[in-house]
């Protein structure tokens, strides 16, 4: 079952405080923990597009465990993050 849709509103002003670009948004957010070298989803989670638990970060952990769940071996016992955007790459498998 989906939670329920969630939005917000972002806006952008100049120096005299006129706002010069508004960024709104409403729906869902989808979080997707992949393996890029195979092209496959291992893990997933859809939250609302606002709100606490909502952030990257607060899933993460979840879908680690999930990934673990799949992978050979009960998974990869440490991840670390490469570059930007953050990708967490297993690590000791």
């Amino acid at each position: 079952m989906l939670p329920q849709p969630g939005g917000g509103r972002k806006e952008y002003t100049d120096e005299q405080g006129k706002v010069v670009r508004v960024y709104e948004w409403f729906g869902y957010k989808a979080h997707l923990l992949v393996d890029a070298k195979h092209e496959v989803v291992l893990a997933w989670q859809i939250t609302s597009a606002e709100g606490e638990g909502t952030g990257d970060g607060s899933v993460l952990a979840g879908l680690l465990e999930a990934a673990r769940q799949l992978l050979p071996g009960g998974g990869c016992r440490r991840w670390r993050t490469t570059g930007r955007p953050t990708r967490w790459m297993p690590t000791g498998c």
